[in-house]
């Protein structure tokens, strides 16, 4: 009886070590139920637990996964080079990876010390802004409304400018062969920029079918 006890207790051990050493492999590649594929390096690796496993992230987003936000671990590197070969082996027309460091914003033309953002900000107050010192050039107040959500906003920090044909967009619709005085150009375009609620400056889809026929034009022609 006793000899059976014992059995029994390094069972459980045993099983216990194995699940403490292996619960997941490492290099597991976990799809979560909304089509991202997150590796090691994405940050909400160990926060996904309903997944599918796959053992490469290129198999992953053959799958029809796709990266998470601003993702950069080195697999993208791997990822994209094999895409890329894949596409000119195929003769298919593909895209370079967006990098938003590529469009230079926010500028200075006129080198009055106020930017893009700065003069927009200006520009779309409903009342004369207020500046953080006495330079005048960042603006620290005003009174904004969100074209969204309608919400109103008096603090220019909690203010993003977003642009109505998102940069990532236009890079994948014939910008990323742009130079990059045109690429600033596109970035700084007062006539495609908003003042918007930063907490939802995230929400790109909703703003590129809002995209109006103008604007999807003059991305085309500047891409002449």
């Amino acid at each position: 009886m006793e000899r059976n006890h014992i059995k029994v207790k390094h069972f459980l051990l045993l099983s216990l070590a194995l699940c403490l050493v292996s619960p997941v492999n490492a290099d597991t590649i976990k799809k979560s139920r909304s089509g991202i594929c997150h590796d090691t390096y994405s940050h909400y690796y160990s926060r996904t637990k309903n997944y599918t496993p796959f053992d490469s992230l290129q198999k992953c987003l053959d799958s029809g996964g796709r990266l998470p936000k601003n993702y950069g671990g080195p697999g993208i590197k791997q990822t994209v080079a094999n895409a890329t070969l894949e596409a000119k082996v195929d003769n298919r027309a593909f895209s370079t990876l967006y990098d938003r460091s590529n469009w230079p914003h926010w500028a200075d033309y006129d080198r009055d010390c106020q930017d893009t953002r700065a003069e927009l900000l200006i520009e779309q107050s409903e009342v004369t802004v207020s500046f953080t010192n006495s330079k005048r050039c960042t603006v620290k107040t005003g009174r904004w409304t969100d074209p969204f959500s309608a919400q109103i906003f008096t603090k220019a920090s909690d203010l993003d400018i977003d642009h109505i044909v998102p940069l990532a967009w236009a890079h994948g619709h014939g910008g990323q062969d742009w130079p990059t005085s045109r690429k600033e150009e596109f970035a700084n375009d007062i006539d495609n920029l908003l003042v918007v609620d930063d907490g939802l400056n995230s929400q790109k889809k909703v703003r590129k079918a809002q995209m109006t026929g103008y604007h999807q034009t003059t991305l085309i022609a500047a891409s002449m």
